[in-house]
């Protein structure tokens, strides 16, 4: 998610009596971007925040007109169904609220991850060269409010002696070599590097050039499916567990990807939606 997301949900857990002593965040390049004030980052915002943090959020972006919408969509629910409402009266309903069941389904099923499907062998990528993986790995720049959000979700964490990992993800390889050519990833690297400098004790978990290829991603390039996501956490899980020990380093670059078989009880998209199709649990 994005860092208002991040910090909302950190500040709602601490006060609800969560005692972490660390936070992973991530920083990934694509949605640091992303303006928090679109037409749909609105419909979201309502389903997540109360009152008060839509206030403060539209407050930060200086945008009055978002709180007003995120305010009639948390009070009228018609207003925030208006698309699954569109839906069932065209005759599409059936499909919008299995599709939610078996999103909410993963969720659970995952503490709170959504595990994408293994990408099937036949499943063609986007070329790196395609204009559509060019916009995302060109031209980066960190939207204003997501910088001041990345800022207030470390100092919160600080302030409460909670150790903050920040976590740049893989993408695949050739996506990766286009953003070192156009020159986004070192405008991503500095910006990284400049929150590390105001904040020395974060330490940064790098993944970019740790080799995970496509055939481990979604056909966009950046989204992991199920086999590239559980490696990838397993490898945090391995830092983490030495930094317990050893204490925190600065800027770690974590392993180069090795498939291998996790135990840990996953359950991917797929998994989900023939666990409801059925009415029985799937094997994980």
């Amino acid at each position: 998610g994005q860092p208002a997301s991040s910090y909302y949900l950190l500040r709602r857990a601490l006060r609800a009596g969560a005692r972490p002593t660390a936070v992973v965040v991530e920083v990934a390049p694509h949605l640091l971007r992303l303006a928090n004030n679109g037409p749909v980052e609105r419909e979201k915002w309502s389903e997540l925040l109360s009152i008060a943090d839509q206030f403060d959020l539209a407050w930060t972006t200086r945008d009055p007109d978002l709180f007003v919408r995120l305010t009639v969509s948390r009070l009228l629910p018609t207003f925030r169904s208006r698309h699954e409402i569109r839906a069932a009266l065209r005759g599409n309903g059936a499909h919008a609220l299995f599709q939610a069941a078996q999103y909410l389904r993963n969720a659970r099923r995952n503490c709170g991850a959504i595990v994408n499907d293994p990408v099937p062998s036949t499943s063609l990528s986007l070329p790196a060269n395609n204009p559509h993986t060019r916009a995302l790995f060109e031209n980066f720049a960190c939207d204003p409010v997501n910088a001041a959000y990345l800022e207030r979700f470390v100092a919160l964490a600080e302030g409460r002696g909670i150790t903050v990992y920040l976590l740049v993800p893989p993408v695949a390889l050739e996506g990766q070599q286009y953003a070192e050519e156009s020159g986004f990833d070192a405008a991503h690297t500095s910006f990284v590097r400049s929150l590390k400098r105001r904040h020395p004790g974060v330490t940064v978990l790098d993944a970019r050039r740790s080799g995970y290829g496509r055939e481990v991603f979604l056909p966009d390039l950046i989204h992991l499916d199920r086999f590239g996501a559980t490696v990838l956490s397993d490898d945090v899980a391995s830092v983490l567990a030495r930094s317990s020990i050893d204490g925190p380093s600065g800027w770690v670059r974590l392993p180069n990807y090795r498939a291998r078989s996790i135990d840990a009880p996953v359950e991917d998209i797929a998994e989900s939606a023939l666990a409801i199709t059925v009415g029985s649990p799937v094997r994980r």
